[in-house]
């Protein structure tokens, strides 16, 4: 009587993790299928960073401008205006650490203690 359940689970488990897999890999590849796909939207959000388990910024591109936001538990708030974003082909690597970086990490800081 164990043999069968211990021979169940042998059989059963990787195929349910199988299936598993399968589905997230098939859900990756129609995604772009789908109604409001990447090439569509108006809205992209390029790369974000968790400055603390609450808190992350992120860089999204809204009608050809670039906007830095913090997303917290609470909401979000807006922290700078960038220029315009460039086109995705032009899309350059960012440099580690820049100046307005550094200022809007500082207002976002301020803007917490407060």
């Amino acid at each position: 009587m164990m043999w069968t359940y211990v021979l169940k689970l042998i059989v059963l488990l990787p195929l349910v993790c199988g299936l598993m897999i399968g589905s997230l890999y098939l859900w990756r590849k129609l995604e772009t299928r789908m109604p409001g796909a990447a090439a569509t939207r108006t809205i992209a959000v390029r790369e974000t960073m968790m400055i603390s388990p609450g808190v992350k910024l992120a860089v999204v591109d809204f009608e050809g401008r670039r906007l830095l936001v913090s997303v917290t538990r609470t909401g979000v708030t807006l922290v700078d205006k960038g220029g315009a974003a460039p086109a995705a082909d032009e899309v350059q690597p960012v440099a580690a650490a820049t100046p307005s970086f550094r200022d809007a990490l500082a207002n976002l800081t301020r803007g917490s203690r407060a």
